[in-house]
């Protein structure tokens, strides 16, 4: 059981020191409310988020900029796929079947160069660090060439980051989300790539059962 008590001279005298978990939701309405305010019907609290997001943001931007020349300087180089690289799954070329390519599909190129508070680099780290991604058996690659499905993710005021996975050959939309990152690239980076793996999970555990069942 949490201890409970205060500090002395504390501003939360007679509140205990474990805190109830934060309600996000009514936290993003209000400033979603606000953000819909004129100038001066907003709060100085809501003012200031934002002049601090806008300090933040800045320099996410001049990070995220840098590694997305790095990294199209490196695409510039090398266009083609590698010989080592996966090749793009032979069933899914010229398939129009959208169960089949979600249970199926096996690379997958990434492009969040619209995001605007993250890149590509940072949506690939944060689908790396989603355990749940691996359980997918999809491998992320470089070239969009030998990808099965792309995915594009673009950003809306404020922290909305909605993202699409299209099959490459056909350009059908698979699946279509949003992330959400209060104020913050990377929260938005860990969200787009958590939601992307809820939606796929379905198809992708379908499929591992559909296996099992014909192994015996």
């Amino acid at each position: 059981m949490a201890a409970q008590g205060h500090y002395p001279g504390s501003q939360y005298a007679g509140t205990p020191f474990a805190l109830s978990e934060p309600n996000f939701t009514a936290l993003f309405d209000q400033v979603r409310s606000e953000a819909e305010q004129p100038g001066n019907y907003q709060s100085a609290t809501y003012q200031e988020l934002v002049r601090r997001q806008r300090a933040r943001a800045a320099q996410e931007e001049e990070i995220r900029c840098r590694d997305t020349w790095c990294s199209e300087l490196h695409e510039e180089q090398d266009l083609q796929a590698s010989p080592d690289a996966p090749d793009q799954s032979e069933l899914l070329k010229n398939s129009k079947d959208r169960d089949f390519i979600l249970r199926n599909f096996r690379t997958m190129y990434v492009d969040a160069r619209d995001a605007r508070y993250f890149g590509s680099r940072q949506l690939k780290a944060a689908l790396g660090k989603n355990k749940d991604f691996w359980k997918l058996n999809v491998r992320m690659v470089d070239d969009p060439a030998v990808a099965d499905v792309i995915l594009k993710v673009s950003y809306t005021f404020a922290w909305d980051y909605p993202f699409e996975l299209t099959h490459r050959n056909t350009t059908m939309v698979l699946l279509s989300g949003k992330g959400e990152g209060p104020f913050s690239g990377p929260l938005g980076a860990a969200d787009v790539a958590r939601n992307l793996v809820n939606m796929a999970k379905p198809w992708r555990e379908e499929k591992k059962a559909n296996s099992t069942a014909d192994k015996h």
